[in-house]
Parts: structure tokens; sequence; C-alpha cells
């Protein structure tokens, strides 16, 4: 699809497979509003503890939406306005907390992105960096073919709706400080540890 001033009305969405080969599907346009994702049902979310707090997972019939973490179980379920799952979600909530405790593993998840192209083409490249390395927001942005624009690879990786399996907690500042992370810094910190990662600064 070209782009035309219509596309400022859409947003780019990804259905995507996790597996040991990488990325499987393809991003298409689609409509998307602030009320929901057009076409996709009910959307629901199951809220856990974990060894990193509380985590919360949005699921959409498509597959998971959000991943987020927090502090407290309370607080993420005061700060989503979906309907909570009744149990069915068990599985998918079990995966993921495997995800936080070896991050580092290869996952088979199903993901329901949706963002801008730029935002989706950056959550594709942060799943190419292998677990147990990172690469700072100029290199990520060099691999998206926007060199000069690590800025907005940051506000991309700061976007990101799901923690861990799209990891942008690989992702450094050059001088290979943490620099930000939308779910804190003591978890990018936690989850590079035990990827075998030593951060500096």
């Amino acid at each position: 699809m070209q782009a035309t001033p219509r596309i400022a009305r859409y947003q780019s969405r990804a259905i995507l497979q996790f597996s040991r080969s990488g990325w499987k599907g393809n991003p298409a346009l689609v409509p998307y509003t602030k009320a929901g994702r057009v076409g996709c049902g009910v959307i629901c979310s199951a809220i856990a503890p974990c060894s990193l707090g509380a985590v919360r997972v949005t699921v959409s019939p498509q597959g998971i939406c959000s991943i987020a973490l927090g502090d407290d179980p309370d607080v993420l379920a005061a700060g989503s306005p979906l309907p909570r799952a009744d149990g069915s979600l068990a599985g998918v909530l079990s995966a993921v907390q495997h995800c936080i405790e070896a991050p580092g593993e290869p996952t088979d998840l199903v993901l329901d992105l949706v963002g801008t192209p730029f935002q989706i083409r950056v959550w594709e490249a942060l799943r190419s960096v292998p677990a147990g390395s990172t690469v700072s927001y100029g290199e990520l942005a060099g691999r998206v073919g926007q060199p000069g624009a690590a800025r907005a690879v940051a506000r991309a990786c700061a976007s990101n709706p799901c923690a861990i399996v799209v990891p942008c907690h690989r992702v450094t500042c050059a001088d290979g400080s943490l620099g930000g992370y939308r779910w804190g810094i003591a978890r990018k910190a936690e989850l590079i540890r035990r990827e075998g990662v030593r951060p500096a600064g």
C-alpha cells in the first residue's frame, strides 16, 4: 500500500509469532482507534505476581497485545479498564511468566502488535538482537534504515507494548549505560543480567 495522507488515520498492525527461526507474519495497515482494534472482538487481561513484581498480559483473539510490568497487581489492574479473564488465559500467563524467568529462551507466543510503521520496524529489529547481547539506540536506528534517528528509536522502544518478548531491554546508550526503560531501570538491569550481560554504568 502506497503512503498517502489517508494513512495518517491508520496504524500498522502485525500479527507475529516468535520461534527459534525468528518472526513469522507480515505487518498490514488496518484501521485502529483509541477505543480498540477494529474487528478484533473481545480483548481481556490477566494479572499475576512474578519475580519482577507483577505482570499484566492483555490478549486479543489474534494474540498478545500487551505485556506490562509493575510493582503491585492491584496497581496494574487499576491501570487497565479491560475485562479480566476468567482463567482462560492461564496457559498464556504461565508462558509469559516463564519468559520473565528465562528471557533469553525462544518462545512461540503469538503477538498482536499495533503501532506506527516505524514502531513496528523497530520492534521487529529488537527481536533480531540476540539474547546475551545489547545494541545501542544509534545502532538500532541504522538497522531500521534510519541512521541518526537514535531519539526516535528510543521513543519507539519506550512505546513497546510487550515487555520481554519484544526485548527493548537489550537496547542501551552508546556508552554502555542502561538508558531508560518503560518498566523501570532496575528491571532492565535484572533482565539483561539474567541473559548473561553485565551492564556498564
